[in-house]
């Protein structure tokens, strides 16, 4: 009877190659983490609702729609509202009325210099390009600043 031979079975050598690759990969990761990571910590604040009866703030909110703009505040007296519709269709940034929407910010700054805040409100489907100037003349219009701090909501 033949007797079967058994295979030599010497350890294993471990390879450590793709380990170490991958702990570099993790290194790289986590220093990647730790600079980016700042940037994920924006400061939030409350925003006060428009039309309260408890708050004495101005309580700015420009609403951006598809046919203009509809600038809310509030008043000692109570909420107003003023509409600042397109002279044309909008259907791009030159047709909405930035113009005058600085021009009514500015009375409102003039009229509550110590207020800084407002909420942008745009609908949903608009371009970035309107949403960005609507921001932007809002914080400063005219050569001066307006509410430079601006929060932004979901559409109205």
């Amino acid at each position: 009877m033949k007797q079967r031979r058994r295979l030599p079975t010497a350890p294993t050598a471990l390879l450590l190659i793709p380990l170490l690759d991958m702990v570099s990969l993790l290194v790289q990761v986590l220093l990647i983490n730790i600079h980016f990571g700042v940037f994920a910590e924006l400061p939030a604040k409350e925003v006060v609702a428009v039309g309260s009866a408890s708050s004495q703030a101005l309580a700015l909110t420009i609403d951006v729609v598809g046919s203009g703009f509809t600038v809310r505040w509030n008043e000692p007296v109570g909420s107003r509202s003023q509409d600042l519709p397109c002279t044309a269709p909008c259907v791009g940034v030159d047709q909405f009325p930035f113009s005058r929407l600085g021009a009514l910010l500015g009375t409102l700054k003039d009229q509550h210099p110590g207020e800084r805040g407002a909420v942008v409100r745009p609908l949903a489907d608009l371009p970035f390009d309107i949403i960005a100037r609507t921001m932007d003349t809002t914080r400063a219009a005219d050569g001066r600043v307006l509410f430079p701090e601006i929060g932004l909501a979901g559409s109205p």
